[in-house]
């Protein structure tokens, strides 16, 4: 399990390592796994170490998504796969007043035809 105490709501989370999406080939400790660890630990960061380095292992293109980008995009998701509640759950939200604004997509997906 991945154990995450979320700072801004104080929300504890325990996520499986093994939980994947469909639309990937990958699990969390897959990912995990790919992160060098230049001696590091990474385990109890901080959420200001987590958005300074985020970044730094995102391939290098022009417009990187910020975090809250990527963050909004999985809870899309994962909503798609396993449902409002899940997502909700994954976010850490009180509400699903607030996960709802992650839902939404704010109408920059494309129009299929």
């Amino acid at each position: 399990m991945l154990y995450i105490t979320q700072q801004k709501t104080g929300s504890k989370i325990a996520i499986p390592l093994n939980l994947s999406l469909n639309v990937f080939s990958m699990s969390i400790v897959d990912v995990i796994n790919k992160i060098p660890k230049e001696g590091k630990s990474i385990l109890n960061i901080s959420a200001i170490s987590l958005r300074n380095n985020f970044s730094k292992y995102l391939p290098e293109i022009e417009n990187k998504p910020t975090f809250h980008e990527i963050r909004s995009l999985s809870a899309r998701l994962y909503e798609e796969e396993k449902g409002a509640e899940f997502a909700n759950k994954l976010l850490g939200h009180k509400s699903m007043a607030m996960t709802s604004k992650y839902l939404d997509n704010r109408n920059n997906e494309y129009l299929e035809l």
